[in-house]
């Protein structure tokens, strides 16, 4: 990915996230320098898809404030539906990471790798 990047982001590697269960990556999640903006978590089924059915607020739509209550929502259910290989979730989350827990973030983004093909 760093190719595609207009910076050279620090990379950390913990063997942690391996197998890890969604609590755990969460508890990774929470130790992460306050100074960092943005988190890129890669890790396998099932603690990754778990997290982010756990991050995201219950009803997406009312979390949300987004232009399209309708579009979340849809995200949200297809992800929870399947969560296949190389799907990427991204989220917006307003705090410290230390504060990060189940429903404090917002879904803005659920993509498959096959969606990407599709689109070329």
């Amino acid at each position: 990915m760093q190719p595609e990047l207009a910076v050279t982001p620090p990379v950390a590697f913990d063997n942690g996230v391996y197998e890890a269960s969604a609590a755990r990556l969460l508890e990774l999640i929470r130790h992460a320098p306050p100074a960092a903006r943005t988190l890129l978590v890669v890790g396998h089924d099932p603690g990754v898809p778990e997290l982010a059915l756990t991050l995201t607020a219950t009803t997406p739509a009312a979390a949300a404030g987004a232009a399209s209550d309708a579009a979340q929502s849809a995200m949200f259910d297809r992800m929870r539906v399947k969560f296949p290989t190389a799907a990427v979730a991204i989220f917006e989350f307003t705090g410290n990471w230390n504060q990060l827990g189940p429903g404090s973030a917002r879904l803005t983004c659920f993509v498959t790798s096959r969606e990407l093909i599709a689109r070329g």
